[in-house]
């Protein structure tokens, strides 16, 4: 009858691998959460970090745009300028509405948005479009965001109230006042102020253009450096392309301030910008002149038809 098979005994050594591999097993299954957990933070630290170089990004182009295009006419925590001062603006504002009105102002404003009416109310001039992409918009507001919190630091801006100023001669007036309506050529070929800009002032005989804001007070609202920075870094796209190649020279800017900061002082003893006289009578003379000369030139022209001037001689002849 055969015997029952029973499992020889461990020798002391298995019986010790044994061990070693269930505690190497045990190890491992304690430290799998661990490990899962480590890589969890480390994936969640590099999203953070990205998140953060994002951010910075953003908020370093919008830094670079806003340089260019917005601190001619707002601050960031230095009070009204041209425009509103943008602390905060988040705080007040939607950012969809934000995205909108600082793409297009007129196109808000017409669609009868009473927040943009209002502005455009307290501030007397609109904004113009500004060619900018929702990426580009939101680095600006990005930056403003930060500037606010002040994780930015920003030289002390342009005030509303400018500093005490010398007051300019009366050459660097006159000299403004011909170079701002064209009677002296600006140096690189740029257009005149007048072309776009009215100054109520009595050195200027004619009411100057419509395109723009009226500059008769811009001194006393932006300073001299607020002007200098608008003449040297235009912020609306219009003056950016007309001075683009045609830039104004420092001696010119000095003049223009001057003529400004005159007309800022005199403002209220204006009774307003007129059209002289000298202008309507040339304008008429000019008018009589151009009409004279187009008779002379077509004084012996066909008053009639070279049809009926062929029935003409026929008729003659019968």
């Amino acid at each position: 009858m055969a015997k029952a098979y029973r499992p020889s005994h461990s020798s002391p050594q298995q019986e010790k691998l044994m061990r070693g591999l269930s505690y190497q097993h045990v190890a491992r299954a304690k430290a799998g959460p661990r490990r899962h957990l480590w890589m969890s933070g480390a994936f969640v630290l590099l999203v953070a970090m990205y998140l953060v170089n994002m951010t910075q990004a953003f908020a370093d182009t919008g830094k670079a745009i806003f340089e260019q295009r917005c601190a001619q006419c707002h601050t960031i925590g230095g009070g009204k300028l041209v425009g509103p001062d943008l602390k905060d603006i988040e705080a007040s504002r939607k950012t969809d509405w934000l995205l909108h009105f600082i793409q297009s102002p007129q196109r808000v404003i017409q669609s009868g948005d009473l927040a943009a009416k209002s502005l455009a109310a307290q501030y007397g001039m609109v904004m113009p479009d500004q060619a900018l992409s929702s990426t580009e918009i939101r680095g600006i507001l990005t930056y403003i965001s930060q500037t606010s919190q002040g994780a930015i630091h920003v030289s002390a801006p342009l005030t509303a109230t400018p500093a005490a100023a010398a007051q300019p001669s009366s050459l660097q007036i006159m000299a403004g006042s011909r170079l701002f309506t064209g009677q002296t050529r600006l140096t690189h070929g740029g257009a005149a102020c007048i072309s776009c800009h009215d100054v109520n002032n009595s050195t200027i005989g004619i009411a100057g253009g419509k395109l723009a804001v009226g500059l008769t007070g811009i001194y006393g609202a932006i300073g001299a450096d607020g002007i200098k920075a608008m003449i040297t870094s235009p912020p609306f796209a219009p003056m950016a392309m007309a001075y683009k190649d045609h830039p104004v020279t420092t001696a010119e800017t000095v003049q223009l301030i001057a003529f400004l900061q005159a007309a800022n002082t005199s403002k209220a003893t204006q009774a307003g910008t007129r059209v002289a006289n000298h202008m309507l009578a040339a304008g008429g003379l000019g008018m009589l002149a151009i009409l004279a000369v187009m008779n002379l030139i077509w004084i012996r022209r066909k008053r009639v038809s070279t049809k009926h001037l062929i029935y003409a001689r026929q008729v003659k002849t019968h």
